[in-house]
This record gives structure tokens, C-alpha cells and sequence, in this order.
């Protein structure tokens, strides 16, 4: 099928629509690439370095005392517990958000180079009641919203709203 547009700006207009589509189902096709062994062991290197380097170095022999003043200015427990604490807070913002309703929205353009035609024939007497006609213009423009809210969905992400805010 050969779709012949007529001026210039409907033609740009049309493959800018193409490439616009291109673009956004392009981007459905990402896939991740999982990280190689070594990329993980620098990584870990690296937070490793980052999370001992404000700790003071030790230049000989400690006592009790500076041990356990050591262990608790150093906690990585404590530090670690703190940003689960904040990852939690994240997720439960998240599973609330899941709650709302779903919004969907279409857009269409459909583009004719003439104009569709046909002829109407009477029920009762099967003549032919009107000469040839048309019912639809040649560029048709269509938008559609839709709100979508399934209460089993509403259901299962207050559950795990509950969940998430039990976590925190």
C-alpha cells in the first residue's frame, strides 16, 4: 500500500508521526546487560574504600576503650540499618502510588488521498436510493482517556502498601 501525501508540511508531519512511534518502540526494547564478575568486585572495592574512609587510622596497639569507642563511631551495622530504614520509606511511597488509578490515553491520525466513497440501496424497494456519497472526511483525528481502576488491583496494592509500611 503506497500512501501519496500531498503538500510538504503533511508529508514532514507524517514522518515525523513515524518517527516519533520508531522511537517510543524502540524504547520497549531495552534490555539489561548484567555486570561481569570483575565490574562487581571493583564496585565492591569501591564502597568498600568510600565506607572506611572518614575512619582514623590505627597507629599501634588500642585499649578496650578506644576499641569500643571505635565501634561505635564505625558501626557499618548501624549505617547499614540506617539506609534500609530509607530504602523502606522509598518503597512504601512507591506501593502508595500503586493504590491510584490507571490512566491511559490514545492518539490517532488516519489520512486518505481521496475521499471514501459509496452508494446506499433502498430495503424495500432495492433501488438505488442515493447517488454515490461519503460519510467520513478524508483526515480523521482521534484522542481517547481512559481511567482504569480494578478494585482486586486496588485490593492486592493496599496489601502490599501494608506490608510495606510494616517493613518500615
Amino acid at each position: 500500500m503506497t500512501v501519496i501525501l500531498g503538500n510538504m508540511p503533511e508529508r514532514r508531519t507524517f514522518y515525523l508521526l513515524w518517527l516519533l512511534v520508531l522511537l517510543l518502540i524502540s524504547g520497549c526494547s531495552l534490555v539489561p546487560v548484567p555486570l561481569t564478575q570483575e565490574e562487581i568486585s571493583e564496585q565492591a572495592a569501591l564502597d568498600s574504600k568510600a565506607v572506611t574512609a572518614d575512619q582514623a587510622e590505627v597507629s599501634g596497639p588500642i585499649s578496650l576503650y578506644e576499641a569500643i569507642a571505635r565501634a561505635l563511631k564505625y558501626n557499618l551495622d548501624f549505617r547499614l540499618e540506617l539506609q534500609e530504614k530509607i530504602l523502606a520509606r522509598r518503597e512504601l511511597e512507591v506501593s502508595r502510588f500503586e493504590m491510584l488509578p490507571s490512566f491511559v490515553s490514545n492518539l490517532g491520525y488516519a489520512d486518505r488521498s481521496n475521499f471514501s466513497g459509496s452508494n446506499s440501496q433502498s430495503l424495500i424497494t432495492g433501488q438505488e436510493s442515493l447517488g454515490v456519497s461519503t460519510s467520513s472526511d478524508r483526515r480523521v483525528y482521534t484522542s481517547d482517556l481512559k481511567l482504569s481502576w480494578n478494585i482486586l488491583d486496588f485490593g492486592v496494592s493496599y496489601v502490599r502498601a501494608q506490608q510495606a509500611a510494616d517493613s518500615v
